[in-house]
């Protein structure tokens, strides 16, 4: 998702006349790509040795967490 969104945002500046501000949104984004995957490496090799049921569970507690809070920030959900 943050690959996504870095992309979206960088686009806007990277175009065809390059200038500086578009080396420095290269910069950028190539700095925050590069920690995403280092990330990414380093909690995929940590977390290997979790069982597909603890996936698919954990999966589905944040699927049910991220519906709640979609709701309370729309206003779907009243207390």
């Amino acid at each position: 998702m943050l690959l996504i969104l870095t992309s979206f945002y960088a686009g806007s500046y990277i175009g065809k006349p390059f200038s500086f501000t578009d080396l420095i949104a290269l910069v950028i984004s190539l700095i925050i790509w590069s920690l995403v995957f280092y990330f990414y490496r380093t909690t995929t090799k940590r977390l290997n040795y979790i069982s597909k049921l603890n996936k698919i569970l954990l999966s589905f507690l944040a699927l049910i967490i991220a519906a709640f809070i979609i709701g309370l920030i729309t206003g779907e959900i009243q207390f």
